[in-house]
């Protein structure tokens, strides 16, 4: 097409005062906003308020929210069990430089459901407890090499995000050299970068699903063999569930049956608020004993902030192995009428998930994307404007063409919601289809 799109062109049309006080914030927050991934072409949504499924943004305009902040709000919006919870701790104090009650009390639901789990060690997100496993894992072993998979997400840390990804500057290069990368479900590509690494390997670190890499699942036997060849290596399997702990009561590691040595958290455990912590066994994290020999420090003024606390031991009880599969269900037939409607656009492309997550792939082939690197072949021109006509159809999703779904979603929501899918996949087939709208990977 030659000129603006008409998807882009309707965007713009509906969001006129989020245009405008992006414009404003911009002025003082770089690009208008507080993380990367919350910009996008051509000005993100201004949201104002959330309550339930629905999310309200500065025009008045109302979107199902299939994005619940990443994961984190597996209730949906203001939830009124964990905003009660959270208030209630408020007026007795929010935190003190002292262990409490609640502290003791979410860390023993969470030994409750991990398997291999004796003792739980509070930060303030899910990067910073992948910070903390890392120097765990480095001192129980004595060792610094750190090898995860490619496109696997564990936060902002330094030591996990590799310039063989993203030519990223701000990662030291004295940092990057005491990491390995290798293919995600690739156990050959595993196996061959960590026996390299040999005795200076301290640990390996997996999501059982790449989350920011595309939703992909691993297999049963890549994770099997991920925990033999920790095994083999005396290194220490660290997997991160911050995101994949709502699949199910135990984590996906359960459903993948692997267990970890450390399992990083965050995101849902919190109730909606900050919150990251790293679970496992006495022997490995009583290094952050004061009273170990080789104490390692870990400081933090928000560890095991009481809010945090309160509003998670919540949402956690509400999250009981029902109410998961009813949530996996939901977002396993969404996916699936997801690609239905992909089918019937005449769109190239495949969807990837596992349960109440999955993601969108328009320009992949089908059953190719099983790896992260698999999850960029992906039509990047086709993926902005599908998000563009999701928002336009009162769907609020990530660009990449990430879901997930909320206890809160009716089926009634699920049918509206997967209406809106489909109006927006033919709206992107029609105008990719009567027009030279670029397209490319």
């Amino acid at each position: 097409m030659n000129g603006v799109s008409g998807i882009r062109r309707r965007y713009v049309d509906r969001t006129a005062r989020s245009l405008e006080l992006w414009r404003e914030f911009s002025d003082i927050l770089v690009d208008g906003n507080t993380r990367s991934l919350a910009f996008y072409e051509p000005h993100p949504l201004v949201i104002v308020s959330g309550r339930g499924a629905v999310v309200s943004d500065a025009d008045d305009n109302t979107y199902f929210d299939l994005l619940n902040n990443y994961t984190a709000l597996v209730h949906g919006n203001a939830h009124p069990a964990l905003m009660e919870a959270a208030a209630a701790v408020m007026g007795t104090g929010t935190v003190f430089p002292a262990p409490h009650a609640l502290q003791a009390r979410h860390a023993a639901m969470l030994r409750e459901r991990i398997a291999g789990t004796e003792v739980v060690r509070y930060t303030n997100s899910g990067t910073e407890a992948a910070m903390l496993a890392v120097r765990v894992a480095r001192a129980a072993t004595g060792r610094d090499i750190v090898a995860k998979a490619r496109f696997g997400y564990h936060g902002g840390f330094d030591g996990l995000v590799p310039n063989s990804e993203r030519i990223d500057p701000g990662v030291p290069r004295a940092t990057a050299d005491l990491l390995r990368v290798f293919e995600f479900n690739d156990s050959a590509d595993m196996k061959r970068v960590c026996r390299e690494a040999g005795s200076d390997l301290a640990a390996i670190v997996l999501e059982p699903l790449l989350g920011s890499g595309g939703a992909v699942p691993g297999t049963a036997t890549f994770m099997r063999d991920a925990r033999a060849l920790a095994d083999e290596l005396g290194a220490l399997l660290i997997l991160d569930e911050v995101q994949t702990f709502r699949l199910d009561p135990a984590g996906l590691q359960a459903v993948l049956g692997v267990t970890a040595d450390l399992t990083v958290l965050g995101k849902l455990i919190g109730g909606g608020f900050p919150v990251g912590a790293v679970a496992g066994p006495r022997h490995l994290l009583d290094a952050l004993s004061i009273r170990s020999p080789q104490h390692v420090n870990h400081a933090g003024t928000f560890n095991g902030n009481l809010v945090s606390m309160a509003a998670g031991i919540r949402a956690m009880e509400l999250l009981g192995t029902g109410e998961i599969a009813r949530l996996n269900s939901g977002g396993e037939a969404l996916a699936s009428a997801t690609k239905s409607a992909l089918v019937s656009s005449g769109l190239p492309g495949t969807v990837t998930g596992f349960g109440s997550m999955f993601n969108l792939h328009i320009g992949a082939e089908v059953g190719t994307v099983r790896t992260g690197s698999d999850a960029t072949g992906q039509d990047t021109a086709l993926m902005e404007l599908f998000h563009l006509a999701l928002l336009n159809e009162g769907v609020f999703a990530a660009p990449r063409g990430f879901f997930n779904t909320s206890t809160v979603l009716s089926d009634e929501d699920l049918a509206t919601v997967s209406g809106g899918i489909r109006r927006a996949l033919a709206a992107v087939a029609e105008e990719s289809q009567r027009s030279s709208y670029p397209t490319g990977g």
